[in-house]
C-alpha cells in the first residue's frame, strides 16, 4: 500500500477520511472514497444544542442495561429529563446513535 502522502495528502476530497485496506479507492490515487462516490457519506454529525455529556451517559447506561430497544429510548429521555419535548429527545438520540463508539462526542 502506498503512503498517504504519495496519492492525496487530504485523503478523500468529500470526508477526508483514511482507508486502511489494499486497494482501496483512496489509496490508490481516486479523489472520493467509495461512499462519497456513492453518495450515501453522512455529513458529519453536529451536537444537537442542549445535548450534555451527562443525557450520552444516561443513554449509554440504558443501553448497557438491556431493558430497552434503544429505537424508543427518546421517551425515556422525556421521562428523565422532564421539560425535553417530543422533537428534542428524538434530535439527542439520533445524535446518541449517529456518534455511538466515536472516542469523542
Amino acid at each position: 500500500m502506498k503512503e498517504r502522502d504519495e496519492i492525496n495528502p487530504r485523503g478523500c476530497k468529500g470526508c477526508g477520511d483514511w482507508c486502511v485496506m489494499d486497494g482501496c479507492a483512496i489509496c490508490t490515487g481516486d479523489v472520493l472514497c467509495g461512499p462519497c462516490k456513492g453518495g450515501y457519506r453522512r455529513e458529519k454529525t453536529v451536537r444537537p444544542t442542549g445535548m450534555t455529556d451527562e443525557i450520552l451517559e444516561f443513554l449509554d447506561e440504558l443501553r448497557a442495561s438491556g431493558e430497552i430497544n434503544m429505537c424508543g429510548a427518546a421517551e425515556d429521555l422525556r421521562w428523565e429529563y422532564e421539560g425535553l419535548d417530543k422533537k428534542t429527545s428524538r434530535a439527542f438520540l439520533k445524535y446518541w446513535i449517529q456518534t455511538f463508539g466515536e472516542e469523542i462526542r
